[in-house]
């Protein structure tokens, strides 16, 4: 049966899959809920995509997927740089030569990181699936397309200053001619 879903999934959902189930995994085994809540919503909609009954989304699911794999993605982000501070990068007394945690830092570290790697997976399998989903075009209709909208006329020119028909008048700096 799980079979049978998986060979139904595509490269880019299988891989998403993957990184879901190994989020589940280490989320569980270090206790983090929420990424098991994320890493679960991802592997029930894949389930349900491909299930007998039509399920109505309210969003396209390569987005919903993408959203949550995002979500937990941000907190492999934040996990990474707790994961770094706390190493001191190797030095002071929190570093990977022992200091109070020893070998509970080891732990810790590949936890985190078997997290970020699953993470990982999950947005860029989400992240290849959004951009191959079909793009929705505007819809076309047998009317012809609306215009641009029309300018309004341009303003009236200036009447001029002298009125047609009479001779201009000469500056007063020049004699009148006989």
């Amino acid at each position: 049966m799980v079979q049978t879903w998986w060979q139904k999934l595509n490269a880019n959902e299988r891989m998403a899959a993957t990184g879901a189930i190994v989020v589940f995994i280490v989320s569980l085994l270090s206790g983090g809920w929420i990424a098991v809540l994320g890493a679960a919503a991802v592997l029930v909609i894949y389930w349900l995509k491909y299930s007998p009954n039509q399920i109505t989304w309210p969003a396209p699911i390569e987005l919903i997927t993408l959203v949550i794999s995002g979500i937990l993605g941000l907190f492999a982000l934040v996990g990474a740089l707790a994961l770094v501070g706390m190493s001191g990068l190797g030095f002071g007394m929190f570093g990977v030569g022992g200091g109070f945690f020893g070998g509970f830092w080891l732990i810790v570290a590949v936890i985190a990181i078997a997290f970020i790697a699953g993470a990982a997976m999950m947005v860029l399998g989400t992240w290849r699936e959004y951009q191959a989903m079909p793009k929705t075009a505007p819809p076309t209709t047998s009317s012809a397309p609306p215009s641009a909208p029309s300018m309004s006329p341009p303003p009236p020119a200036a009447p001029p200053s002298t009125p047609p028909g009479t001779p201009p008048s000469t500056p007063p700096s020049e004699p009148p001619s006989p």
